[in-house]
């Protein structure tokens, strides 16, 4: 078979083989492979879903069964949808529509498993425009609370997706143009603070990848299309919020007259709790 590979996503299994869910062009299909050595010289191929042109934008985790579930979209009716294996390689499993309003699921999606066995999937809404995420409440995601978490202008799109300690999702994205975070504090994301992580850029924030530390703040790399470069943030509060500028205030003078400066006397006054500043003349 060519032409197959695109859209990969890799997860490892508790016996440190790699499993693969990715997309076969030539054929439409979602396909997945489980390695049986390390370098996966040897492996376990089959297609998971071969409904229509489907399979692209694939992100793979594991369950506490060790089974994968895969979210993914079907490109021919734009639904965002997700696999449930049934084995360990996958060679039968349960597909699902899980959102089916407009495009939705292109520009990847991103599944992560909760403490509570379901799944959790951040992905893009293409017709809206909008950073979306689903809480599945059933172990095949038949139920499930689906939340529009951003909406403001163009926002969703390279979105990366991990749980914090506290169960709750941290999403990075590009919004509008910036580099994007948000730190959902309740379960379904209806609760969220989102931040501009790099808004300096014109257009920053494509193809994200978002990890957190020990310290359980974001660590992003992504890509900045204006440059173009390859950037990374360390986030260094859990916001992920944007350093505070250095502001530099100048004035200059003209005396009116000839002579010779001998004093300048200048009034300074804190307002709050600013750091202290410097004065040059």
């Amino acid at each position: 078979v060519t032409d197959i590979g695109q859209f990969s996503s890799l997860v490892l299994g508790a016996d440190g083989f790699s499993r693969i869910a990715y997309y076969s062009v030539s054929r439409g299909d979602l396909r997945f492979a489980r390695c049986l050595n390390i370098d996966c010289a040897s492996r376990n191929i089959f297609t998971v879903d071969s409904t229509n042109d489907t399979g692209k934008y694939t992100s793979v985790a594991l369950g506490s069964d060790g089974f994968a579930r895969i979210s993914y979209q079907n490109e021919t009716s734009d639904d965002l949808k997700m696999s449930r294996c049934l084995t360990i390689d996958c060679q039968a499993a349960n597909n699902n529509n899980i959102d089916t309003t407009g495009d939705v699921g292109s520009l990847k999606t991103n599944i992560a498993m909760g403490s509570d066995g379901f799944a959790r999937i951040s992905y893009y809404d293409d017709t809206a425009d909008d950073l979306k995420f689903v809480r599945c409440t059933s172990i095949d995601c038949n139920l499930k609370v689906i939340t529009i978490v951003d909406s403001v202008n163009n926002v969703g799109k390279y979105n990366s997706m991990q749980l914090g300690s506290d169960g709750f999702a941290r999403i990075s994205y590009w919004g509008d143009g910036d580099m994007k975070f948000v730190r959902c504090t309740n379960a379904d994301c209806t609760a969220k603070v989102i931040s501009a992580t790099d808004p300096e850029g014109s257009d920053v924030g494509h193809y994200s990848s978002l990890r957190l530390g020990s310290d359980g703040f974001g660590r992003i790399s992504y890509y900045d299309n204006a440059i173009p470069r390859l950037k990374f943030a360390r986030c260094r509060d859990q916001d992920c919020s944007p350093a505070n500028p250095q502001i530099d205030i100048a004035m200059s003078f003209r005396p009116t007259i000839t002579a010779t400066i001998t004093q300048a006397d200048l009034f300074l006054r804190k307002v709050g709790n600013p750091a202290n500043p410097t004065l040059r003349l």
